[in-house]
């Protein structure tokens, strides 16, 4: 997107998009506390009327130990992308939002 965000400053944005409330940063290995999450995936598909999505494809949960285990800020320089054409920048915070809400009418998520 080209602009620098932090998780800690978006989980309260998408707590709210859930009607939840936040607790403290927790550092988990993702493939370890989802390893026994089938059972619920699989309830909530059937509960909620979701997409029958296997929970094994739903989330690469070792990606998620990348994207949120980093103990510093990834930041990446765009001016090369952007001197070649590619000048469109959103934001990010407002798009993972979208994202969420997209993913809920297309009933991926509750």
């Amino acid at each position: 997107n080209g602009d620098y965000f932090r998780w800690k400053q978006l989980w309260p944005k998408i707590a709210q998009e859930f009607d939840l409330e936040t607790g403290p940063v927790l550092s988990v290995d993702m493939t370890q506390i989802m390893a026994d999450k089938k059972p619920l995936w699989d309830g909530m598909v059937e509960k909620y009327g979701l997409q029958n999505t296997a929970f094994s494809d739903a989330a690469n949960w070792a990606f998620g130990n990348y994207v949120f285990g980093n103990e510093w800020d990834v930041m990446s320089d765009t001016i090369k992308i952007r001197k070649a054409g590619f000048d469109c920048c959103l934001n990010s915070e407002e798009r993972f939002i979208k994202q969420l809400r997209d993913l809920r009418e297309q009933k991926f998520i509750p």
